[in-house]
This record gives C-alpha cells, structure tokens and sequence, in this order.
C-alpha cells in the first residue's frame, strides 16, 4: 500500500478547517484555477468527482476526518495544517474565494468487508489570498424601525383571558 501526496492551486468555499462540520469532518469546496488543474487532479487517482455549483463553476469537495483507523486501531489526525504563503500557521477563518494551494494525499486500503479501494484525504492549505471570512448578523428588528427614522413601537401585554382583535381592537371571548 503506498501514499501519495499531491497539491493544487484554485479557489475555496465553505472552508471548514478548524473543527468538523455536523458531519464529523473537516472540509473544503476547492474550486481548481483552470482546466489543467482539473485533469491534474483526476489523474492522481482522486475518486470524489467534480460537482458543478448553482452558477455553473466546477468544484471538488475535499474532507478529512479526525480520527483514522489503521490496523484495527483510532489514531487522532486533527485538523488539516492551515499556512500563510509564508508557511506560518494561520488561524484566521477563510472566507468564500480565498486563494489556496491544498495538499490532499491518494491512499490505498484495504476494508475487510468491501476489499480494496483508494481513497483521499485534505492534508492542508497554503493560504495565498486570504478573504477574510465576516460573519453576517441580522440586525435587530429595533434597528431597523432606528435606520428608517422610526421610533420603536413599545411593548404591550394583554392579560390573560383579555385577548383583543387586532384589527378592531374590540375584546375577544376567553377559549
């Protein structure tokens, strides 16, 4: 059984590099820089396939699990190694468009129930033009009444069993 450890410049999405995602992974939608990279890629053995996005640009989806087995036996692998084009170890979140250089290996197994296989795994990232990732936050309902040059409405109750129409603003009958 032989490893092989391959890269390939392009573009990221939904970069997920620091904790697993709900499904227990580490992952990337890399999205190689040409054709070229693309045939590269099939070439090295890569079983993932490219998938085509909503706007019709070609992607790969690249994972890492945590945990590997080998010879029966959990091994903690951690996360993928995330650099700066400088080789520094980065933490920043990596924003839709930042530009990479993955590293990604092509492995042999050998399960006992389904036979022999290759398979791949994210190694790491070499951040080459970071888009820093920004969280969008919907602003407050309050907020926005703020920006339009409105005031808030206050709060009003109504005690129970007293509900009023809204419309009419006549009293409703208890339930």
């Amino acid at each position: 059984m032989s490893t092989t450890y391959h890269t390939a410049v392009g573009k990221v999405r939904w970069a997920q590099v620091y904790r697993p995602n709900k499904f227990g992974n580490y992952q990337i939608n890399f999205y190689p820089e040409s054709k070229e990279v693309r045939k590269a890629i099939k070439d090295t053995g890569f079983r993932g396939g490219v998938k085509e996005d909503d706007e019709g640009n070609f992607f790969y989806n690249f994972r890492r699990k945590p945990t590997i087995k080998v010879k029966g036996e959990e091994i903690d692998v951690g996360p993928p190694k995330v650099t700066n084009a400088e080789g520094e170890v980065i933490t920043d979140l990596i924003g839709n468009d930042s530009v990479v250089e993955i590293t990604f290996s092509i492995y042999d197994y050998n399960h006992p129930e389904h036979g022999q296989g290759k398979g791949s795994r994210l190694e790491g990232l070499k951040v080459l033009d970071l888009v820093k990732f920004e969280r969008e936050v919907a602003p407050a309902q309050s907020d926005l009444r703020s920006s339009e040059g409105l005031r808030p409405e206050p709060a009003t109750t109504t005690p129970v069993g007293e509900a009023q129409d809204n419309h009419s603003g006549k009293s409703l009958p208890p339930f």
